[in-house]
C-alpha cells in the first residue's frame, strides 16, 4: 500500500472542487444572461416592455463577444397598406443566435448584446426595456443557483 501523500490528496481534492465551482458559476451566469436578454426582448403584447410596431427593433437585438455587435440601425417604411409586424422582420428568433453566442463563449470573453435600430436608445429611455431586466439579475441569478444545486 502507498504511502499517504495529504497535501497531494488535498489539493487534488481542492482543485477538482474549484473547477466545478467555477464551472457551475459560469453556467449560472450564462443562464442569467440570456434570462435578461428573453425579458428585454419580450413585446408588450406578451407581457414585457418591448414595443412592437414593424418588429424591426426587436430584429435588431444581437450580441457578440470582445467587440460590439453591428446591424443595420435603419428598417423600411411600411408600404400603403401594410399593417402590423412586417414580414421580413416576423420570424426573428434571437434564442438561437444568442445560444450559439453562449456556447462559444469563455470565461475570460466579454459578452456584449444590443439593440442596433437607430431608435433604440430612445426606446429603452422611455420604456426601460433593458434596464427593468437588468434589475431582475440577482433573481435570475439565484433561480438558476437553485435549479443547478438539484
Amino acid at each position: 500500500m502507498g504511502k499517504f501523500d495529504f497535501n497531494k490528496d488535498f489539493n487534488v481534492k481542492m482543485d477538482k472542487i474549484i473547477a466545478n465551482t467555477k464551472e457551475k458559476m459560469f453556467a449560472v451566469f450564462k443562464d442569467s444572461f440570456q434570462d435578461v436578454i428573453e425579458e428585454a426582448s419580450t413585446p408588450v403584447a406578451s407581457g414585457g416592455k418591448m414595443r412592437v410596431d414593424t418588429g424591426f427593433l426587436r430584429s435588431t437585438g444581437s450580441g457578440a463577444l470582445n467587440a460590439l455587435p453591428r446591424g443595420e440601425s435603419e428598417g423600411r417604411k411600411r408600404l400603403p397598406g401594410e399593417i402590423g409586424v412586417l414580414p421580413e422582420y416576423s420570424n426573428y428568433d434571437f434564442t438561437n443566435s444568442l445560444q450559439s453566442l453562449l456556447l462559444q463563449m469563455k470565461p475570460d470573453n466579454t459578452i456584449y448584446w444590443g439593440w442596433s435600430a437607430n431608435y433604440a436608445k430612445y426606446r429603452e429611455l422611455y420604456d426601460g426595456f433593458l434596464i427593468s431586466a437588468c434589475q431582475n439579475w440577482k433573481s435570475y441569478v439565484e433561480n438558476n443557483t437553485r435549479r443547478l444545486k438539484k
